[in-house]
């Protein structure tokens, strides 16, 4: 089974302490129409092919999602992945493609009258992971285990790949540079559940200056935006910026070709099939 999973961009997102070693945060996610495809396979082992990104195993969350589909229905699948998703831009690639294989293995195993549990295979994969299964919009928070679904909404965004940002480097860095912490996104939570357009200045996210500090080519990317009067916002742990609405054109002009950008628009699943 052949099927695109999607990325996302963080509307806002707050750092908001630690537990047991984790971090917590609150921040508001919609998915967007950029994806990873998978070809997912039942197999008699469990094997990953990646084209256009080289990741370790260790640390593949469509392995880990593989895993954890065997461990709860005794069933192997294999997949490889085509990257679309910018790897380590924030945007939830990797965790998107755990999402996609278990989207897909649910599918393949109903055929068979095999149910899986997609809320514990994600879990067992990664924090975003049940957030990226769904897609549309929600409000997660926790360690990415707390999500309430929120209306989706419509918006464009130019986004900005400015590279690579390690998600845990970063928030290493941040409690490194003390940054402060401890806001909310119930601003514009609020204005989703009531069915109004966000604004620019309803985004927000703690990590920016960490990310900074991480690649200076995330603070050389605003500072070209903001010279040029156009207010960028950093999705995830970075690196990746974007602009929405209005200012995308002008964003791409002020930008000069200096960055690899592309437009997106929202998009309200997680995952899709594209062919059996």
């Amino acid at each position: 089974m052949k099927v695109i999973a999607y990325g996302k961009l963080n509307l806002c997102l707050y750092v908001c302490g630690t537990r047991g070693g984790y971090h917590l945060i609150d921040s508001v996610m919609h998915t967007v129409n950029l994806g990873d495809i998978l070809d997912v396979r039942e197999s008699d082992d469990i094997r990953i092919n990646i084209h256009g990104a080289t990741v370790p195993e260790e640390t593949d969350s469509t392995r880990k999602a593989a895993i954890a589909v065997y461990e709860q229905t005794g069933v192997k699948f294999s997949a490889t992945v085509e990257k679309h998703i910018p790897v380590g831009g924030g945007m939830g690639g990797s965790s998107a493609d755990g999402a996609g294989l278990i989207y897909a293995a649910e599918k393949l195993l109903a055929k068979r009258g095999i149910v899986l549990d997609t809320k514990k295979a994600a879990a067992a994969t990664g924090s975003d992971v049940a957030f990226m299964i769904k897609g549309g919009a929600a409000r997660v928070r926790g360690t990415g285990d707390v999500i309430s679904s929120l209306p989706p909404c419509t918006f464009d965004a130019l986004v900005v790949d400015c590279g690579e940002v390690s998600t845990a480097a970063c928030y290493s860095a941040f409690d490194n540079m003390r940054l402060p912490c401890g806001g909310n996104c119930e601003r514009i939570a609020e204005k989703l559940l009531c069915g109004k357009a966000f604004l620019a200045e309803d985004l927000n996210n703690d990590l920016f200056a960490s990310a900074c500090a991480l690649n200076s080519r995330v603070s050389e990317a605003y500072g070209l935006l903001h010279e040029a009067g156009i207010k960028a916002h950093l999705t995830g742990s970075g690196g990746c910026l974007f602009v929405v609405g209005k200012d995308c054109a002008a964003a791409e002009r002020a930008l000069g070709g200096k960055f690899l950008s592309f437009r997106v628009k929202n998009k309200n699943c997680g995952a899709e099939v594209i062919s059996d």
